[in-house]
């Protein structure tokens, strides 16, 4: 004679199975809420940065002796907006061609005008200009406050 398993043992499994799926519902619950969390907070951070503005307000040409007259300077002087702007990313260009890219610090405060000199390769026509704030501890790239300028 054959017989199953015992009711008591079943019982068991299920309720075993139950506390599993729950215990994986749970997690994923709690997962999916500190994602949406971080993803809002994000939002708020590019939106708050989507105003951002800062300006050049005078640019001056001057020769480099450090490179051998195989370099020029540029002092731009900037008028900053609400955000302390922590860098300034320099992309060089040598007609439409993209030559290099460099990471300047320099802490321009809100409400700011600064000058900035910025030493170049003599071929470099030139420059754009893309801010990097600080908000909430997070360094962001502010793409849409970029500043293109002939040399």
């Amino acid at each position: 004679m054959k017989r199953g398993i015992s009711p008591l043992i079943s019982v068991i499994l299920l309720i075993g199975l139950t506390v599993t799926v729950i215990a994986f519902i749970a997690t994923w619950v709690n997962n999916l809420q500190k994602t949406t969390e971080e993803f809002a907070a994000t939002q708020q951070e590019v939106l708050s940065a989507s105003n951002f503005k800062f300006e050049v307000t005078d640019v001056v040409k001057t020769p480099n002796s450090l490179g051998g007259g195989n370099y020029k300077d540029i002092t731009i002087t900037i008028a900053n907006g609400e955000y302390t702007i922590e860098k300034l990313v320099v992309v060089e260009y040598n007609g439409n061609e993209k030559e290099g890219t460099t990471e300047m610090p320099v802490s321009i405060n809100p409400y700011e005008t600064k000058s900035v000199k910025i030493p170049l390769p003599i071929k470099i026509s030139a420059v754009e200009l893309i801010p990097k704030i600080k908000i909430n501890n997070k360094e962001l790239l502010i793409h849409n406050a970029a500043l293109k300028i002939k040399i």
